[in-house]
């Protein structure tokens, strides 16, 4: 089941992201309700766990890891 949030609650969780990522069992992480910036975007794709996605559902852009 994916993880869904806004880009402000994401940005809170990126520290704890970066932290943990080597024992995350996370497949989809989902951007909803307001914009993701592209700065953002790219920070979380570097705490995200290998083969996790990260879905952007907000704005006109979306941004993803395979």
């Amino acid at each position: 089941m994916p993880q869904v949030a806004v880009p402000s609650i994401l940005e809170l969780w990126l520290p704890q992201l970066q932290r943990h990522r080597s024992s995350l069992k996370l497949l989809q992480l989902v951007s909803s309700g307001e914009g993701l910036s592209a700065a953002l975007a790219a920070q979380l794709l570097d705490a995200l766990p290998d083969g996790c996605a990260l879905v952007n559902l907000y704005g006109e852009h979306l941004w993803f890891r395979v």
